[in-house]
This record gives C-alpha cells, sequence and structure tokens, in this order.
C-alpha cells in the first residue's frame, strides 16, 4: 500500500539508500520472498545479523522494518519470535526511525 506521497515501502528504502552507501535496495525483493516464506527465521536472521545479503547493521535494522510492514500489512499470525525478542526488535524499529530522520530531514 503506498503512503501518502503514492510511494511504496520498497521506494522509500531506495529513497534513503540514495547517497547514503547502502545496498538495501538491490535485494529488497528477496528479501520480500524470504520474509513471506518464513517470518520467524528470517526475522531471526537479520535480529543476528546472519543474512546471506551482507548488509551493515542499519541496513538489517530497515530489512526488519520492510518485514514487519508487509507482515502486519498483509498477514498477522502469532509468532513467538516477536514475543521473545521484543525489545531488540522495538529498538532495531526505533533506530530506522532515527536514521530517516538524521539523513533524510
Amino acid at each position: 500500500m503506498p503512503n501518502s506521497d503514492g510511494k511504496l515501502f520498497k521506494a522509500l528504502i531506495d529513497e534513503l539508500s540514495q547517497g547514503n552507501s547502502l545496498i538495501i535496495h538491490n535485494n529488497t525483493g528477496d528479501i520480500n520472498g524470504n520474509f513471506n516464506c518464513d517470518f520467524s527465521t528470517t526475522l531471526g536472521d537479520f535480529l543476528d545479523s546472519n543474512s546471506k545479503y551482507g548488509l551493515t547493521p542499519i541496513e538489517d535494522d530497515i530489512a526488519i522494518a520492510y518485514g514487519f510492514r508487509n507482515f502486519g500489512g498483509h498477514k498477522i499470525e502469532d509468532q513467538s519470535i516477536i514475543h521473545q525478542r521484543f525489545d531488540e526488535i522495538l529498538q532495531r524499529v526505533f533506530d530506522v526511525l532515527f536514521y530517516v530522520v538524521e539523513k533524510l530531514y
């Protein structure tokens, strides 16, 4: 679903990547597919900075936010990893918010 400017989350990641030396925009399709196939394992991989994409820590955080946006927007179901690692997830999503404000505003 687009935001008020008509941009999808992927387009916002592309915009954030420009000029900030991020490579996550090259992998958003695969990342989304991984979250759709196995949300818990994919989330755990990004929380542990153990993804196959060679992302920086902030890019792992962006991937987490991207996964949650799609998960919350399309398919909400119980995932025990969310309960188990809630505080860490919350911090990582806040890190993305602060990064975006710092870099784009």
